[in-house]
């Protein structure tokens, strides 16, 4: 502590022939107004060192630009500024990620909307969507540039990340869209890995085709291999990238929860204004550095993907309810409503207000 400094303690020193500082023989009121200064300062300090962060587990389905806002707030530390102490992991496909939710292994994660509505339907009432980052497909089919046409695929094999995950889900429903189906038409699906091995195993030869995304797309495209479908084009509402929790969860840490999905939202907002910044994190996490991709990637994904409200609509689920064989009508709203939960965001909103002004 700086006692020269301070305005209550400063008028009470002298200044001897020595030039030192020093303080006369103090009187009751002097020894009272350093009591008190000492206290002050102890309080203060004790409440910086019980100020402590709480502890906050992610899983991550992918690095990808799905993920922007995520992405960026970690590498600028935002999580840490709401009191976050974020420990991140990266599980390479939803199909992995959604039983680590349901274990309480990680409090929070990315990843395919069908794949927690199918969980959610057939008993998994624990868990809870607070957000969709991308509502429509971004996905591409990347194959060997001697496939030309949709129909070539007969007899070919085709990479994804695991079964029942996103790119297996996209595949599947690109591939019902042009009239084929894996069993019928000879189609062998294999489960690949994450992105960088689905990428190693398609220059590798050992892909005929895979589902490629974000960064990824952009060096398939330029190292020669055609882009044979393009779900992105297709325009069609799909919960591609949401994220995930338990109820549980929301009901003993409500608090935590906010202030997480407030970060997120700071993290998506610098994410939009500052590209610089925004490209870095996509860079750091995805491992790809060649600037004309990360150009390329960060202008789709804000100007066409991103989902900037993160509300989780209805709409979003049209398809996967089809798919899951949910009925139309009140069977669908319920099941909505009961795995969907907006307040969460709604509150986060509410907490970055001031800082929104």
């Amino acid at each position: 502590m700086n006692l020269v400094s301070n305005p209550e303690i400063a008028p009470l020193l002298v200044r001897g022939a020595n030039g030192r500082i020093h303080m006369p023989k103090p009187t009751a009121n002097t020894l009272l107004k350093l009591l008190s200064t000492y206290v002050l300062a102890a309080f203060l300090c004790g409440g910086a060192n019980t100020a402590r962060a709480e502890t906050l587990r992610l899983a991550f389905s992918s690095f990808s630009a799905t993920n922007a806002g995520f992405l960026t707030a970690i590498e600028e530390k935002l999580f840490e500024r709401r009191g976050i102490d974020l420990t991140h992991v990266y599980i390479a496909s939803s199909a992995v990620v959604l039983p680590a939710v349901l274990t309480r292994e990680v409090d929070f994660a990315t990843l395919s909307g069908e794949t927690v509505a199918r969980a959610y339907h057939q008993g998994a009432k624990s868990l809870a969507i607070v957000g969709t980052q991308l509502d429509k497909f971004t996905f591409s089919l990347y194959t060997k540039p001697e496939i030309k046409t949709p129909q070539d695929l007969r007899g070919k094999i085709l990479g994804v990340s695991r079964f029942g995950g996103s790119l297996d889900i996209a595949l599947r429903y690109g591939l019902q869209q042009v009239g084929l189906d894996p069993k019928r038409d000879n189609i062998t699906l294999v489960q690949a890995g994450g992105m960088p091995e689905i990428m190693a195993g398609l220059t590798a030869g050992k892909l005929d085709g895979a589902m490629l995304l974000s960064v990824y797309a952009f060096r398939g495209k330029e190292l020669g291999y055609r882009e044979l479908l393009d779900l992105g084009a297709l325009d069609v509402s799909f919960p591609q990238g949401v994220t995930l929790t338990t109820r549980e969860f929301l009901r003993d840490k409500r608090d935590l929860a906010k202030r997480f999905m407030a970060a997120y939202l700071d993290g998506l907002e610098l994410f939009f204004k500052n590209p610089r910044v925004g490209k870095k994190a996509l860079a750091k996490f995805t491992g790809v550095k060649e600037e004309r991709f990360l150009d390329a990637d960060y202008a789709q994904y804000t100007e066409k993907y991103l989902n900037k409200s993160m509300t989780t609509e209805p709409r979003m689920f049209s398809i996967v309810f089809d798919r899951i064989g949910v009925a139309p009508g009140d069977e669908r709203e319920k099941l909505f409503k009961g795995l969907v939960d907006n307040s969460v965001l709604a509150e986060a909103r509410t907490l970055r207000a001031p800082a929104s002004r």
